[in-house]
């Protein structure tokens, strides 16, 4: 008996021993399936994100090809790039664009010319300007330090107006505790400043809103701020007063678009309110509306009179023929009841709300908004003419299960 005893628990040690090793490979496949899923999850919004910033970047094109007038000002409502677009839906996800004309700040690689090598003055005493009237102190070696960076050679910079050479070269960078080559080139980054000497992080971050790598050496007044028309030049001084002006003349030239009166707003507000579910659906109460810009101030004058004649008459071949686009600007939408009694209607009256209903939209994940079935409203959803035709085309592969 003493044997089996001990016999017995070995057995039960060896089975102890077994589950542990078993829970152990368990956790760590359901650790590694995991971590799989979540990368596989990370790889598909990174992938999304990335097609969607391209596609507003596209869009952000499209905007600026059909910018045709002779002038750049952001905020005027006949610039349609600078309305932007805000949270457009784009499948299963958004996209908002924004445009920012950089013609208002100063380009710091136009510090030196083209050819690399010459310095362009006028750039160089409105960086120096600009310092000052952000309070930064040392504008003058800063502006020096930048042009030496830029610039092709290996010549530190000697400033005519104060015959001092107050930049850096070559063999200031290398005996730096961390060394870098000294760029001789443009700019790529904005970022790419700190790597200037005695360019701080905090110093790029304060003078970020007003400059730019990109453009000329000319500057957009429609769009530049304070700071940089007040650097635009010191004979004669912009002043604070005068830039500010500047700011308020063309903000006032700007055409304000029309609101709505207030009046109109609030009878629109009550009367949408005052509908039910039906009568908004309903086609019998339902219209769409062309509004065209109205050129007449008297009453009892028309903007335009539409006569309607035979397309096969004469006068029809000759006049000029105006297209209107149609576009739906509402959509018809059915409840789940009502599905089911469109089924019921076409001969499958052993179609239900629940189960088959149910188990039919998940099956075809048809609350998916990407697939255009139907839309939540005020957290109910909704079906729409696309989702009806589906269910039918399913009910008639059924064949007999439905009827």
């Amino acid at each position: 008996m003493k044997i089996l005893r001990q016999e017995s628990g070995m057995v039960l040690l060896l089975v102890l021993v077994v589950i542990t090793l078993l829970a152990a490979l368990v956790t760590e496949l359901a650790f590694s399936t995991l971590v799989d899923l979540r990368l596989t999850e990370t790889f598909r919004d990174s992938t999304k994100a990335y097609y969607l910033a391209k596609g507003g970047v596209r869009a952000g094109s499209s905007i600026l090809q059909r910018d045709s007038n002779s002038y750049d000002a952001p905020g005027d409502p006949a610039e349609l790039w600078s309305q932007g677009i805000a949270q457009y839906p784009v499948g299963d996800g958004v996209v908002s664009v924004r445009i920012i004309d950089l013609g208002g700040m100063i380009n710091l690689n136009a510090l030196v010319n083209t050819n690399g090598s010459n310095v362009n003055p006028t750039v160089k005493d409105r960086v120096k300007r600009l310092f000052d009237n952000l309070g930064i102190n040392e504008g003058e070696t800063l502006t020096a330090a930048l042009i030496d960076w830029i610039d092709e050679d290996d010549r530190v910079y000697i400033d005519p107006d104060t015959n001092r050479a107050t930049g850096a070269e070559a063999s200031y960078y290398l005996q730096r505790e961390k060394p870098v080559n000294c760029k001789n080139g443009p700019l790529e980054s904005l970022e790419e400043l700190q790597l200037v000497r005695e360019f701080s992080a905090e110093l790029v971050q304060r003078i970020a809103p007003y400059v730019t790598l990109y453009g000329n050496d000319k500057i957009n007044v429609n769009s530049a701020s304070a700071e940089v028309l007040m650097a635009l030049s010191a004979d004669p001084e912009i002043t604070r007063d005068a830039a500010e002006s500047i700011i308020a003349r063309r903000e006032k030239g700007k055409k304000p678009e029309a609101e709505i009166p207030k009046q109109l707003r609030a009878y629109i507000a009550d009367f949408d309110g005052n509908l039910d579910h039906d009568q908004y659906n309903s086609s019998k109460y339902s219209y769409r509306l062309l509004f065209k810009k109205k050129l007449v101030n008297r009453p009892g004058q028309a903007d335009k009179v539409i006569e309607f004649i035979d397309p096969n008459a004469e006068l029809a071949q000759t006049i000029y023929k105006e297209y209107w686009v149609k576009k739906e600007v509402e959509r018809k939408k059915y409840r789940p009841s009502d599905v089911v009694a469109i089924a019921k209607e076409k001969g499958f009256n052993n179609f239900r709300t629940n189960p088959e209903h149910v188990e039919m939209w998940k099956k075809e994940d048809a609350k998916n908004p990407a697939k255009g079935f139907g839309a939540e409203v005020a957290g109910a959803w909704f079906w729409y003419d696309s989702w009806i035709e589906r269910v039918l085309k399913l009910c008639e592969q059924a064949g007999e299960e439905y009827k």
